[in-house]
């Protein structure tokens, strides 16, 4: 399963997988909100240094 999601000015695509759909929706959908966070969390840091 893959899913795209955008906050901001970013855009990005995360994936999950298993044998239930849902799961592996869900799956996706974390590892999106991970990725999206991990991701403005290192434009405050670059901000704070710079």
């Amino acid at each position: 399963m893959w899913v795209t999601m955008a906050m901001a000015d970013r855009k990005i695509t995360a994936r999950g997988a298993g044998a239930d759909i849902i799961m592996a929706s869900v799956e996706a959908v974390l590892n999106g909100i991970n990725r999206l966070m991990r991701l403005e969390e290192e434009d405050i840091s670059k901000c704070r240094k710079g």
